[in-house]
């Protein structure tokens, strides 16, 4: 078999594995088992269509960005919890999708195949995964995508992977912090790919870090200014440190996801 044939075959069978996850998770959204959670972002998004702002008028302990999908989605295929947890079914497909695209760059084709139905399946992945139970899921999900974008700018040098990257990883940290997960990775890629050039051209490094680091941090910024920024640090901070959880549990949501 010629090598695009072999390339062709692995497409085909790739898209068949994101078909028949995303044919089963979709075919699955009814049900009331993932307790009250679901309820409390179903009742914020609510309470943001009837014109209360978020952190203002509304508490939460969470960032933004998993509410504020929801509530575009809702807004553009109505309020119901299968469309919302169908939200997170296609944002975790995202994830599924770029841990293979890594597998394929560290173990090739095989690799790649295999580890969708390993990772589908595992208990935590397979119920978070169509649930509006914890933006941990949808978080990560993004930040692989921006890792991902990274290995494609080492590969090739193209300046665009690297600032799409860093727009994936903000979107993933939007939705919440869990996204380090992958982002610590991949600005370690950066560093490291610098380091194996055969000129270690430190301007070059910075430029790369500075663009990465820019198409991070500015969509995250501009997206948090629209909101209450006091309110958002008394909910969100003064939470987590009042509770005790400043540490954002890495090493749990490590193993867990």
């Amino acid at each position: 078999m010629s090598e695009r044939a072999r390339r062709n075959l692995f497409r085909v069978l790739l898209a068949a594995e994101m078909l028949v996850y995303l044919g089963w998770q979709l075919s699955h959204l009814e049900g009331f088992q993932w307790s009250t959670d679901e309820g409390i972002y179903l009742m914020r998004v609510r309470l943001m269509q009837q014109g209360y702002a978020l952190y203002r008028d509304i508490w939460t302990d969470q960032l933004p960005g998993l509410i504020e999908l929801l509530r575009v989605v809702f807004a553009l295929c109505g309020t119901s919890v299968a469309v919302g947890r169908a939200v997170i079914v296609l944002v975790s497909m995202f994830g599924l999708l770029g841990t293979a695209a890594l597998a394929r760059q560290l173990s090739g084709r095989i690799g790649a195949l295999l580890v969708v139905p390993f990772l589908a399946l595992a208990p935590n992945f397979f119920w978070l995964s169509r649930a509006m139970v914890s933006p941990d899921l949808p978080s990560i999900s993004l930040g692989i995508v921006g890792l991902v974008m990274m290995g494609h700018y080492v590969r090739g040098h193209r300046t665009c992977w690297l600032i799409a990257s860093g727009v994936a990883c903000a979107a993933g940290i939007y939705i919440k912090a869990t996204a380090i997960l992958a982002i610590a990775p991949a600005g370690v890629w950066l560093i490291a790919d610098w380091y194996r050039a055969p000129e270690r051209d430190i301007r070059g490094l910075l430029r790369g870090a500075g663009l990465w680091g820019g198409a991070l941090v500015l969509p995250f910024a501009l997206a948090l200014s629209f909101h209450d920024l006091p309110a958002l640090w008394d909910q969100f901070v003064g939470t987590q440190v009042a509770s005790s959880q400043m540490k954002l549990k890495i090493g749990p949501h490590a193993v867990k996801i």
